[in-house]
């Protein structure tokens, strides 16, 4: 079994717990059309630290809160497969608005597919900070998410 040494003297927690702290000034915008997983989306961000936690079901709902609020939200966690308004057009519109926030794709889509929004998010000038599969992975989530602290 291995050792984390770091556990041993007691910095593991002590680590988590700064990251934690940092995340919670975080704002986050999750946008997922299954209720399920935008309710265990947001029970992990929660879990992190985070707070500030709005969601919306699909793209056109999730710009209009950005739209609608003050100072956009620091992270958004954006499906790519939702009626009305998927993730790709969504990634556009955010183009368009010149969002400078960070990105992080929330989806079950093959690696191909990924291969193919990272590019485009990133010939769009959006600020893709990574991919988290579904089910989202507390650990990765925290990873990606400790990324996007300025």
């Amino acid at each position: 079994m291995p050792v984390d040494i770091f556990d041993n003297i007691g910095l593991t927690d002590w680590m988590t717990g700064a990251i934690n702290n940092e995340l919670h000034a975080l704002s986050c915008l999750v946008v997922e059309d299954n209720a399920f997983t935008s309710i265990d989306i947001c029970n992990k961000l929660s879990a992190l630290g985070i707070n500030q936690i709005m969601t919306a079901s699909n793209g056109q709902e999730g710009l209009e809160i950005i739209d609608a609020m003050e100072t956009p939200p620091a992270v958004i966690l954006l499906d790519l497969r939702m009626p009305v308004m998927g993730g790709t057009e969504t990634l556009s519109r955010l183009s368009d608005r010149k969002y400078s926030g960070h990105v992080i794709i929330i989806s079950g889509v093959d690696d191909d597919t990924l291969s193919a929004v990272e590019k485009y998010a990133h010939d769009s000038n959006v600020n893709l900070t990574g991919c988290l599969s579904k089910p989202a992975d507390e650990q990765v989530m925290s990873n990606l998410l400790s990324k996007c602290i300025d």
